[in-house]
């Protein structure tokens, strides 16, 4: 897992309630397509959403209608990468940006342990 895919999962875990489940825990019930799956902690809630992330080294372009399967099964599916398209074309679709995790890091440090805070210049932009 990478710095920004952990601080995505902390992001997802604080602002949208949910808790994480690794892709080492969740082998077998999700693909290796995705990094990880999250869960609502709210009772009685099924909301649950998973996270693709791809360095800005990263050639490709992630589309989002190659996880149509799990727009389908009712997740929401949050993409961090250098290029995504189609996000637009469903609501569940979201895009966090480079702007999106210095925010949430910015808003939260005092919060985070050492471990984390400890790697800031790793996450500058």
């Amino acid at each position: 897992m990478t710095i920004k895919t952990f601080i995505m999962g902390l992001d997802l875990g604080y602002t949208k309630d949910y808790y994480v489940l690794s892709n080492s825990i969740a082998k077998k019930s999700i693909t290796m397509k995705i990094e990880c799956i999250f869960r609502s902690r709210r009772q009685g809630s099924k909301e649950k959403a998973v996270v693709q992330v791809k360095s800005k080294k990263y050639s490709g372009i992630l589309d989002a209608l190659d996880f149509k399967e799990y727009l389908e099964s009712g997740y929401k599916i949050y993409f961090y990468g250098p290029i995504i398209k189609n996000e637009e074309k469903d609501k569940n679709c979201i895009q966090i940006t480079d702007e999106d995790l210095l925010s949430f890091y910015n808003t939260y440090k005092e919060n985070l342990s050492e471990s984390i805070t400890v790697w800031e210049e790793l996450i500058r932009i």
